[in-house]
């Protein structure tokens, strides 16, 4: 038997007063969830703003011609010169 029904036949199945409480500890369970949804949107957004940008040596597309090439050596030395200077 789905849940879905299950939960139905079982609510159908109290009294009025009982209902409302269900009623309620529903809504509270719904409200929980929108509260951590609403958190961890909030945390993923105070991450996005706290990534600082990255500054490369040469531009992408240099920089993918140089690994084409080979020439690794080259954009590390860049980078820890960067560091360095």
């Amino acid at each position: 038997m789905q849940l879905d029904k299950q939960i139905q036949e079982h609510v159908f199945l109290l009294p009025t007063e009982l209902k409302t409480e269900v009623l309620d500890f529903v809504l509270f369970l719904e409200q929980k969830r929108k509260k951590e949804t609403d958190d961890k949107k909030r945390q993923f957004l105070n991450l996005l703003h706290s990534i600082k940008p990255v500054k490369a040596p040469f531009p992408s597309e240099e920089m993918t011609a140089m690994l084409r090439q080979g020439q690794e050596q080259l954009i590390i030395d860049a980078r820890l010169a960067r560091r360095l200077g």
